[in-house]
């Protein structure tokens, strides 16, 4: 390990970093210590005077905008899928709409009042054998 001269090797940027209490307002501080620094040397140059919260503002900014536009791609991402979702059933309800337009009439209208069972019954393999009610309800008028 070696060490150098800071003035042989300066870094090209020095920070001061100067802590104010709770609820005092730290831009008020800018002028005092600029008097301060131009006290003990003159030619020192005092720029990019910022808060803390500015600065750390300014560090997550690049996380901040990369989180942003995944949300807003995950959200695209799942509208896409979501129409994509509505088109596959729509397709497979207007294939099977002259399926279900045959097998109705077949289905006694006891197994109508059964709700779910008859819907069930429908797309099973085993539509044939369809399940009665134990209390059937008026049967629907075609």
């Amino acid at each position: 390990m070696m060490y150098f001269s800071a003035s042989q090797f300066a870094n090209g940027e020095q920070n001061l970093l100067v802590r104010a209490q709770a609820g005092f307002n730290p831009n008020s501080l800018v002028s005092p210590i600029r008097d301060q620094i131009a006290a003990l040397d003159s030619n020192q140059a005092v720029s990019d005077i910022a808060t803390m919260e500015e600065n750390i503002d300014d560090s997550l900014a690049s996380q901040r905008l990369t989180m942003t536009l995944l949300g807003v791609f995950a959200g695209l991402a799942l509208i896409l899928a979501s129409i994509g979702l509505t088109g596959v059933m729509a397709l497979i309800v207007t294939q099977r709409t002259r399926e279900l337009g045959i097998r109705l009439p077949s289905v006694p209208a006891a197994g109508m009042s059964c709700g779910l069972s008859s819907v069930k019954g429908l797309f099973s393999s085993e539509s044939d054998s369809l399940r009665d009610c134990s209390a059937p309800l008026s049967p629907v008028a075609p």
